[in-house]
């Protein structure tokens, strides 16, 4: 779900910043103004980037997610455990 949220995203990324400078800008006509945030008010609520939540790649999980891996925190900890992941090894004293 979540990749089809940020695929409708980038597919309206384009048209909504478009509509918001047609909508910011005073010097056009008012009903072109008027018209493009009717049509800005119409997009779909997917085409917001707030709607995104980042997710473990692995296993789909929302909460304790590293941004630089993309994984969960448990999948993070059993990976490096089995030494999986460049970089990253089990500490030991």
């Amino acid at each position: 779900m979540d990749n089809f949220r940020r695929q409708i995203f980038i597919k309206y990324e384009l048209k909504k910043r478009i509509l918001k400078s047609i909508i910011k800008n005073d010097s056009l006509p008012f009903t072109l103004r008027y018209y493009s945030s009717y049509s800005y008010t119409k997009l779909t609520r997917f085409a917001v980037s707030s709607k995104h939540v980042n997710r473990c790649v692995r296993t789909g999980r929302s909460h304790g997610v590293i941004q630089k891996t993309q994984y969960s925190r448990f999948v993070i900890r059993k990976e490096s455990h089995d030494g999986n992941l460049p970089g990253c090894r089990r500490a030991s004293w």
